[in-house]
């Protein structure tokens, strides 16, 4: 509840950009697109995109982190491997998909223009996104009981 000081955010937000930036950078050029990078910023055709701190997926990371702690806490699974995985992949998740949602909104900017990749697509994307970084770690979860064959208490009690 308390911001973190600058410097803090800083020395948290500057790898992640930085890696999220050059992972975009080398994706879309692989495919063919027409990108640069200098930094942290991309530029495609005629736009500059900047991945500000708010890009680099700091926010993703707590949240997610957040909700995947509750998840196994209120899952309560027997199997310490399990929750360790699922606990672990987290992070990866998070990561993953904030790398998407920059190859979007660099591809929208490209294909749609400035203001498109900054309206509404911009905000939306970070959204759908996040529930998809959800609902991945819950078929992550299903998928690693299925091969342990392991139930959670919930599911022996009904």
């Amino acid at each position: 509840m308390v911001p973190l000081p600058g410097i803090v955010v800083d020395a948290l937000t500057s790898p992640l950009k930085r890696h999220v930036s050059v992972i975009a950078e080398h994706v879309l050029y692989s495919v063919g697109y027409p990108i640069a990078r200098s930094g942290v910023t991309l530029t495609i055709g005629p736009y500059q995109l900047l991945v500000a701190d708010a890009c680099s997926g700091l926010h993703s990371l707590y949240s997610l982190t957040a909700l995947g702690l509750l998840y196994l806490y209120l899952m309560q699974h027997k199997s310490l491997m399990r929750n360790a995985l699922i606990g672990a992949a987290i992070l990866p998740i998070a990561f993953g998909a904030n790398i998407l949602r920059v190859i979007f909104l660099v591809l929208v900017t490209y294909h749609l223009g400035d203001e498109a990749g900054q309206g509404f697509l911009h905000g939306f994307a970070g959204l759908v996104l996040f529930v998809a970084a959800l609902g991945f770690l819950f078929l992550l979860d299903g998928a690693l009981g299925i091969v342990a064959g392991g139930r959670t208490k919930r599911e022996q009690l009904s």
